[in-house]
């Protein structure tokens, strides 16, 4: 299981912290009722939670996760840490959102439908902005509007500035918003026995790169020797295709203009990947109301968008999920991309350290970079390639926004709703000189 990201923004008082942004994951079932466990599987110290209600009655657990392991000196006089998000969202009179400013450029997005927490954000103003646009395109407006808090630079009609300073100074904040402690003995075990496996692991990798280097070049020499008869050439795929920045702006153009309902099928995910070159498609689908019909959704669909238009349906079967495709233009950029590529291994130097600034689970494998021509002749392309795939709550333009994409593009994304909640399932893949 992944371990917790724990990227807060901390607000300390004397022995008392209000964190924001911190990581919220959904309860299974089975451990609704050893919500602790879930916590040492995690990698995590501390915890609090909250449950909303589902529309069949069912109570659905959502916790939040710290290390308090990571944390530097200022913390040691820390006693008592609070969600800051949990004691923001009674402000919201039960739909609505806030921005606040915790620090020079920095704010933190708190929103919350039918009571319900939704999102707890840290980021700049432009990820502000960009978090505040996602959430009232995915979340219907309710009648009596949202109940909007924001600072005067972002010009909210209608908004007022949150009283920050009230709220942390307020006495007994409710216990419900209170991190709470997990068993050190388990997790301080489970420590121990992950530094003794990466230890092993670096030595062990040491081993196999020393071989696997030989054998490399061994092999690549053999593949120089026969693709000399190759007359055709090899494109390099990060030269032609959509740079990491122009692919997520073309597919979220496609999925933030999309309908939230159609004839009453309601929105639950997109994915928009590429096909050729700077061609793509994405895929919307949608779920199917109670009374709802496929003969609904079709002719909804074609008036909509137009005769032309032809939606797919999970039929032979239940025909309760349905949707829609559409064509993709990925932006060319300034042309070929002539960058130099960057060393493998520095490049998955690169890549790891991107990794483990955003504190996100990325995983990265390397592909088998042998093809076999229409001859059957088969040729060791002059590069090495490495798989990347990622799944987070976080918009792919805020995660990427300050990464070099030299060498790196990506092939999909996935956008999927549930309960309000929007998910995020990246694959790419980054090169490197051999």
């Amino acid at each position: 299981m992944d371990t917790v990201k724990d990227n807060t923004w901390p607000l300390i008082s004397g022995r008392t912290a209000w964190l924001a942004g911190v990581n919220w994951v959904p309860v299974p079932a089975r451990l609704s009722k050893n919500i602790k466990r879930l916590a040492r599987r995690r990698g995590a110290d501390r915890f609090v939670t909250y449950f909303y209600q589902t529309q069949q009655g069912e109570r659905e657990y959502v916790a939040g996760l710290i290390n308090m392991a990571s944390r530097d000196q200022a913390w040691q006089s820390v006693k008592v840490i609070y969600a800051l998000a949990l004691l923001v969202t009674p402000a919201l009179d039960r739909c609505g959102f806030a921005i606040i400013s915790l620090a020079p450029d920095l704010y933190t997005f708190v929103g919350c439908v039918d009571g319900v927490l939704m999102n707890d954000i840290i980021g700049d103003k432009q990820a502000m902005e960009q978090a505040r646009q996602t959430f009232i395109q995915f979340n219907p407006e309710p009648d009596t509007g949202w109940r909007c808090y924001a600072p005067a630079e972002f010009a909210l009609k209608g908004s007022e500035v949150f009283d920050l300073d009230r709220l942390l100074s307020a006495g007994n904040p409710p216990a419900s918003a209170r991190f709470q402690p997990v068993s050190a003995k388990k997790p301080l075990a489970g420590l121990i026995t992950l530094a003794v496996v990466l230890l092993g692991i670096g030595y062990g990798w040491q081993q196999y790169a020393g071989n696997q280097e030989a054998l490399r070049m061994k092999a690549a020499h053999e593949a120089w020797l026969q693709s000399r008869e190759a007359a055709v050439q090899i494109t390099a795929p990060w030269e032609t295709g959509p740079g990491i920045r122009n692919f997520v702006t073309a597919c979220a153009q496609h999925w933030q203009s999309a309908p939230l309902t159609l004839a009453g099928w309601l929105f639950s995910e997109a994915e928009c990947t590429q096909v050729e070159g700077t061609q793509g498609r994405i895929r919307l689908a949608y779920t199917r109301p109670e009374g709802g019909t496929v003969g609904d959704f079709v002719l909804r669909v074609k008036q909509h968008f137009g005769s032309d238009y032809s939606p797919f349906f999970n039929v032979p079967g239940p025909g309760d999920r349905g949707g829609y495709t559409q064509a993709v233009e990925f932006h060319a950029g300034q042309g070929t991309d002539n960058r130099p590529l960057p060393n493998a291994e520095v490049q998955v130097q690169r890549m790891t350290t991107f990794a483990q600034q955003t504190r996100l689970p990325f995983t990265f494998t390397e592909e088998n970079n042998r093809i076999t021509r229409e001859a059957g002749l088969e040729t060791l392309l002059p590069w090495r390639v490495f798989t990347l795939s990622l799944k987070t709550d976080i918009p792919p333009a805020l995660l990427f926004s300050s990464l070099d994409d030299t060498g790196v593009r990506l092939n999909s994304i996935r956008l999927s709703l549930n309960q309000g909640r929007l998910t995020y399932q990246i694959e790419g893949k980054f090169y490197g000189q051999p």
